[in-house]
Formats: structure tokens, C-alpha cells, sequence
């Protein structure tokens, strides 16, 4: 309970930090609510394909990555991006929080699910060998 308290005091905190920073845009002001969630997605495809190429994804070429400092900075600049989108749409620390843990733990039994039906596959073609 106490490690969850903290992860969302922490998430205020930079969407604190972030809406700080959205409402000093004043070209942001100028916008509609669609062109803004246009901006904020477009940021995000870009730091996400910056991300990409630091870590140097193309299996076929024999490339080394950027350090790891380098990544990181990058993924900052896209969770800027994100909590834009979170802040343009009125979501709550709280709500990004709910949010999250209900698709996490969806995703988590997907997973699971999954896995049992590869182990259930598996254990059929093992039967039939």
C-alpha cells in the first residue's frame, strides 16, 4: 500500500510539473482541443522513433547502441509528451493511476492465459510425437 502511495505521489508531482509547462505554452493556447491531442501524439511518434534509433533496431545492420543515459533522456522526452495527452483529456494522477493498474493487470491474465494455451498445444504435439 505505501510503495502505491508513493508512485502516485509521484505521478502529481510530474503531472504538477507538466501542466506547469502546458499552460506557459501559449502556442498550445491557440490551439483546439483536437490540434493539441494532434501536437501531443505526433511528439510522441517522434520520441518513441528517437528512442528506436538510439537503440538501434535494425536487426541487420551491425550497429551499437546508444549509451543508455542517451535512451533515457529520450523516453523523458516522450512521457513529457504523454502526460500532455493525459492532461489535454483532464486526467487525474488518480485516474492515470486506475487506469493503468486495470489494463496492467487485463494484460497480465492475457499473458497468463496465453501461456497456458502454448503449454496445452505444446503438451498436445508431445502426445502426438
Amino acid at each position: 500500500m505505501k510503495n502505491e502511495i508513493e508512485v502516485k505521489d509521484k505521478l502529481i508531482t510530474m503531472l504538477g510539473y507538466q501542466d506547469a509547462i502546458y499552460q506557459a505554452d501559449k502556442v498550445l493556447a491557440t490551439k483546439t482541443h483536437n490540434e493539441r491531442a494532434h501536437w501531443f501524439c505526433g511528439g510522441i511518434i517522434m520520441e518513441a522513433a528517437e528512442v528506436m534509433d538510439k537503440t538501434k533496431f535494425r536487426h541487420w545492420k551491425d550497429e551499437e547502441a546508444a549509451p543508455a543515459d542517451e535512451v533515457k533522456k529520450e523516453i523523458i522526452d516522450l512521457i513529457h509528451y504523454v502526460l500532455d495527452l493525459c492532461i489535454e483529456f483532464d486526467m487525474s494522477a488518480e485516474e492515470i493511476f486506475e487506469l493503468y493498474i486495470t489494463k496492467a493487470t487485463k494484460n497480465l491474465k492475457r499473458f497468463e492465459m496465453g501461456k497456458k494455451i502454448a503449454d496445452k498445444i505444446d503438451e498436445q504435439a508431445n502426445k502426438e510425437l
